[in-house]
């Protein structure tokens, strides 16, 4: 599911709405923008639509001080009576960028500066220097715009008098996709915008008043029949404290919008467990303490969502060795706590210790050594030490076939996907039956497949075609789409491991993606109390056909990548740099930067800078986009512990591209089980909260 889609779907099962959005996203009144931010690691999902623009925008508090949003909008055609008729015109992406210079004090107001257009084609650019302050039920707003809010009441602009480079401005910006920095705090004016807001405290309802400095473009004015206006008012609704929805009255014509705010950031609580206590029968069925794991923890472990790979109890019975895995359960906090439960449920009284090895993503990656408390005392933190594997780390189990997890996993579902940002349709919709399966095989080797069925598509009218200079390797796509209502998503073979407790491998062949079959391997020498990591990736591919059979095409690419990786202290980001050979054979680096929360969210950013020039690649010039995985069961309920990950391409060209899947993510995906993550939520897990 796409995040246009998801703003739709969640707006019921959002959080909190404390600060409001302004029409373009952020934080802010009703056009203009506030100086506030809303608290870290927020997400604000927003939807608008006045007398000529419909906007969708996605705005993340990347750190306390600083804002980013993502803005998809769209302007109206006219029609052959001069009026905006019914068709867009245009479709524009900006990414907005706003950081706090001063916080709020009792006497002094919060002071934020921000651009709206950082790297777009400036059709909405505009930069803003805005005061916001609170008393009491008023929140009031003063700013000064350039660019796009430079319109209504208006001053010398300032920074004339910094350098004669700010007096005049170039709107022009092409394609965009090129940092606009020239264009930035420049023009012969600034405009004046304010704002004031009143919301009594405990009220749902918010009353807005706004004096606008929207510079209106002569195309949106063209058809404007009524009288023009710089006041803005409205009234705001927080129907709940999980979102809001306002209806204003902006240049004499009605609007409407409504956003949705999420808190990346909450930690869920424990999921509630299932367990029940075993009958006799069960007990004496299930067998007892001896030389493995016995099947009572077996049993109540694999009903919490997780996976006993391998186990063995010592001969003295005081130390149990547990190779944990997870299934269904994706919070890995909850995996070692309901571990822990099921040990101390079932473990005699001379059982001393306990070591659990955790096992991600097919890989064996550190220890938890735990001093089992005596009967009545509470875990506590010092009982549990997280340490490297030994050498030796895989010799010390025992496994007998029994611990094995499920071989065989079929998975049925239906799934809706969508396509953004084709000027003919800004969102198209399709309805995918899909059949995955995956088999475990032995020595660690495991066949991976999914069978797609399309039940419903908006393709027809999808006829755009490609315009690259490059070979065609991704911008193809429509192709696939169009070319069977069915086909195989992926069918391959692969086999992953450690070939030492800090080096990682994985070797797959087979039909890897929709576009592409072929066979490759990553290495990622990995230490996870290490925060720096290093990987190298490489595949053989071909295009399949377009049916999406097992038929090839003739166009053969090899893609060889170096990485590197950073487990930062900061804010909880990760960083990576890929640099190697691409799809379209050309040569360069993507930089990832995703903020890799505890609680199971991630948001982040990604851009790709090869030696394909800006004018062969296209629109755009480089290839860049967002990237989110969502943990459902924090939004939805604790029960569905799914996360999902979705990757949003500004505009799809053709360099610059790789295999989505399989460069590069292995490092990613084992965050969630880093050791320093589990030991921020040490006193959730051991006191069950």
């Amino acid at each position: 599911m796409n995040l246009s889609k998801i703003i739709l779907f969640i707006v019921f099962f959002s959080y909190d709405a404390r600060l409001p959005a302004q029409d373009y996203g952020g934080t802010g009144t009703i056009d203009m923008p506030s100086a506030y931010m809303m608290r870290d690691g927020d997400l604000k999902l927003t939807l608008a639509r006045d007398f000529v623009h419909e906007a969708t925008a996605i705005s993340y508090q990347v750190t306390p001080w600083l804002q980013s949003t993502f803005r998809y909008t769209g302007i109206k055609s006219l029609n052959n009576t001069g009026r905006f008729g019914s068709d867009w015109a245009t479709w524009d992406r900006n990414i907005e960028v706003k950081i706090t210079l001063l916080s709020e004090t009792d006497l002094r107001p919060e002071l934020s500066l921000g651009i709206r257009d950082i790297g777009g084609t400036t059709v909405f650019g505009g930069e803003y220097l805005a005061a916001s302050k609170t008393l009491g039920s008023f929140q009031g707003t003063l700013g000064l715009g350039w660019g796009r809010l430079s319109g209504g009441y208006t001053l010398d602009n300032p920074m004339r008098h910094v350098s004669s480079a700010f007096e005049s401005r170039d709107n022009d910006m092409g394609r965009g996709g090129k940092l606009a920095t020239a264009t930035f705090f420049s023009g012969d004016s600034v405009g004046l915008f304010g704002a004031l807001t009143y919301q009594p405290s405990g009220s749902p309802v918010a009353l807005m008043l706004e004096y606008s400095s929207e510079a209106y473009g002569s195309y949106e004015l063209a058809a404007q029949s009524k009288a023009f206006t710089k006041i803005n008012y409205g009234v705001r609704w927080d129907y709940s404290d999980q979102g809001t929805l306002q209806v204003t009255r902006q240049n004499n014509d009605w609007a409407v919008s409504t956003s949705v705010l999420l808190n990346t950031k909450e930690v869920p609580n424990k999921r509630p467990s299932d367990y029940r206590q075993l009958t006799g029968a069960e007990l004496n069925e299930a067998g007892a303490i001896g030389s493995d794991i016995n099947r009572m923890i077996l049993f109540d472990t694999a009903r919490r969502g997780i996976v006993l790979i391998d186990g063995a109890i010592s001969d003295d019975q005081k130390e149990v060795t547990l190779l944990v895995g997870k299934s269904t359960n994706h919070y890995w906090p909850d995996v070692i706590a309901n571990t822990l439960d099921v040990l101390d449920l079932h473990l005699g009284d001379e059982a001393e210790r306990a070591r659990l090895i955790i096992f991600d993503e097919g890989y064996q990656q550190y220890q938890i050594d735990v001093a089992l408390p005596e009967r009545g005392r509470q875990l506590s933190q010092d009982d549990l030490v997280f340490s490297p594997l030994p050498e030796t780390y895989h010799s010390n189990l025992v496994n007998d076939g029994r611990w094995a997890p499920q071989k065989l996993r079929p998975d049925l579902g239906i799934q809706i996907r969508t396509m953004s940002f084709d000027p003919d349709n800004p969102m198209r919709y399709w309805l995918v039956l899909t059949s995955n399966i995956s088999y475990a095989l032995p020595k660690d080797w495991s066949v991976r497949g999914a069978y797609e069925v399309t039940l419903y598509d908006e393709f027809d009218d999808l006829n755009r075609g490609s315009n690259s200079v490059l070979p065609h390797v991704r911008t193809d796509q429509d192709l696939y789409l169009k070319g069977a209502r069915h086909g195989l998503s992926h069918l391959y073979l692969s086999k992953r491991g450690n070939l030492s407790p800090e080096l990682n491998y994985e070797v797959y062949a087979g039909y890897l993606e929709m576009m592409y079959a072929g066979a490759g391997f990553e290495l990622l020498k990995y230490d996870p109390f290490d925060r720096v990591a290093y990987g190298f990736s490489f595949n053989h591919v071909q295009q399949r056909d377009f049916d999406r059979d097992f038929g090839l095409r003739d166009y053969e690419a090899n893609t060889y990548f170096v990485s590197g990786y950073w487990d930062s202290p900061f804010y909880d980001f990760n960083l990576a740099v890929h640099v190697g050979r691409y799809l379209a054979g050309d040569k360069g680096a993507t930089v990832e930067v995703r903020r890799a929360l505890p609680s199971g969210w991630e948001v982040g950013a990604f851009a790709t800078f090869t030696n394909v020039s800006a004018e062969d690649f296209g629109e755009g010039s480089f290839d860049k986009g967002l990237y989110f995985t969502i943990p459902w069961s924090n939004i939805i309920s604790p029960r569905l512990a799914r996360r999902s990950s979705h990757k949003m391409r500004l505009i799809q060209r053709d360099g610059g591209q790789y295999l989505d899947s399989f460069m590069g993510n292995n490092w990613f995906r084992l965050q969630q089980a880093n050791p320093r993550t589990l030991k921020e939520n040490l006193e959730r897990i051991i006191n069950n909260d």
